[in-house]
């Protein structure tokens, strides 16, 4: 019957669809795409999960994740293409077990089917800060959206400017899917500031994702390339046929721009080498570490300021810093801060509504000497740091009591993580506030050999039922 809807039997789909996979149990409502046209539906879906979405030259659908992973290509069933050579230099496709067998990548020679070959390097993506939230933030309560910050390597080109890029979907269900979406986009930023254009002869082989190799002699230009746009030209007067192609350079079999370890590109942190392998991407190399005396840093406000089990009242020339606990400090029995606010423990409010709170978190690998903690940015609405507290905690021991240091002073942490390990700490500040209004908190942690890395988060102070 015409306009019946057909339950619990998969779309029949002329094309390929490859998997995420990712098993769960999220249902998407069809409310959600109401009056939307079926494109637009297809378009968030992929933008949802990082692939690309298109249509082949016979008409068929591709929805895919993007070539970029490892050198090679693959077939109409997604199967690796490996090949040898036979004596007049023809790919003979073999399995990829043969000894011989490499990935198929077609060459564009500037000897034969290249005519003309351009470079170029953009800033215009430069953004300063990825941000992946859950739902527009709500100043009157900026905590009920579930959000992460990603710092992309080339926000350093920006030189302080901010140009923060924001994505808010419902359709995220937990931190690590947003931080992997965060880590996706800024992967996809980085190609985009890195693009080449070329005329080469038509070849009708050629698609959308497909690797190519291209020879140029007067730039050096010998890399492997992955084809974003294909623009056709079939003059029939003249008998020429030609393609204007649009590319991203992904250097060679040896040096591939992304990588799990240390790298002068793209290095991917150890949540996404996790997820690129358990989805069969094909990145191979050395499970993905950051580097060996390197830090994480995050901060935020919470829903309210904490009631802090660790009271220590301190003069202000007390030496705090750098000592770790003694027999005497206090352990708690729980994971201390609970992440979840719904579960027991979570930090509540603490001396009314007028004080609010703020948590950070270090991950440091390996060990960073002389670690420090600087105040770049503590706005009126906050009060007097002096006025504040401050208390680090590392395996539920307290390994620093203290305040928040003034603007542009530090705090030494003294020796932070162990050699050769990852360790984890969480920083609990509270305070009283002064004022009504937008406030902002900037802090960045540093230590001997290392470069600073900062972490800032904002509020809204307001009075009465509505505090923060």
């Amino acid at each position: 019957m015409d306009g019946e809807i057909v339950r619990n039997q998969p779309p029949e789909v002329y094309g390929g669809i490859e998997s995420t996979g990712i098993k769960t149990d999220t249902f998407v409502s069809g409310d959600k795409f109401d009056k939307k046209a079926i494109i637009d539906v297809i378009k968030e879906l992929a933008e949802v999960v990082a692939y690309d979405f298109l249509i082949r030259e016979d008409g068929s659908v591709e929805f895919s994740s993007p070539n970029i992973w490892k050198a090679g290509n693959f077939d109409r069933n997604g199967q690796s293409i490996y090949v040898i050579y036979d004596e007049r230099g023809l790919p003979v496709r073999v399995g990829e077990d043969h000894p011989d067998a490499q990935p198929f990548i077609p060459v564009v020679d500037e000897l034969v089917d290249l005519f003309d070959y351009s470079a170029t390097l953009s800033s215009q993506n430069y953004v300063s800060e990825i941000i992946i939230g859950t739902d527009a933030p709500d100043p009157k309560n900026p905590h009920s959206t579930g959000f992460v910050r990603k710092k992309p390597k080339d926000a350093e080109n920006l030189r302080g400017i901010e140009k923060p890029a924001l994505w808010i979907s419902q359709l995220f269900q937990s931190e690590e899917e947003l931080s992997i979406m965060a880590e996706l986009i800024a992967i996809r930023l980085w190609f985009a500031e890195r693009t080449g254009s070329a005329v080469i002869m038509a070849n009708p082989c050629f698609q959308l994702g497909d690797q190519i190799q291209l020879k140029e002699r007067n730039t050096n230009e010998t890399f492997i390339h992955l084809l974003r746009g294909i623009d056709s030209t079939n003059d029939l007067e003249e008998g020429v046929w030609t393609y204007n192609i649009t590319t991203n350079w992904l250097g060679d079999a040896n040096n591939w721009v992304i990588s799990t370890e240390s790298h002068e590109y793209i290095t991917i942190s150890e949540r996404l080498d996790r997820w690129q392998q358990i989805t069969q991407r094909g990145l191979e190399g050395p499970q993905a570490t950051p580097d060996s005396g390197s830090l994480e840093f995050t901060l935020e406000f919470t829903k309210s300021a904490f009631v802090l089990p660790y009271n220590v009242e301190l003069s202000p020339d007390e030496e705090v810093a750098g000592e770790l606990p003694g027999d005497d400090e206090e352990e708690l029995d729980d994971d201390f801060p609970p992440s979840d606010p719904n579960d027991a423990g979570y930090p509540t409010l603490i001396g009314g509504e007028e004080n609010w709170g703020a948590i950070a978190r270090i991950k440091v690998y390996g060990e960073v000497r002389d670690a420090y903690l600087k105040n770049e940015m503590f706005s009126r609405p906050l009060g007097s740091v002096d006025d504040t507290s401050l208390v680090m905690v590392h395996e539920n021991q307290t390994v620093l009591n203290s305040r928040i240091p003034r603007i542009d002073s530090t705090l030494h942490l003294g020796t932070l993580g162990r050699p050769g390990e990852l360790t984890e700490y969480v920083i609990l500040m509270s305070g009283p506030s002064r004022s009504v209004g937008a406030a902002n908190f900037r802090l960045s942690i540093g230590g001997s050999g290392i470069r600073e890395v900062p972490a800032s988060s904002s509020t809204v102070i307001v009075r009465g039922e509505d505090s923060q």
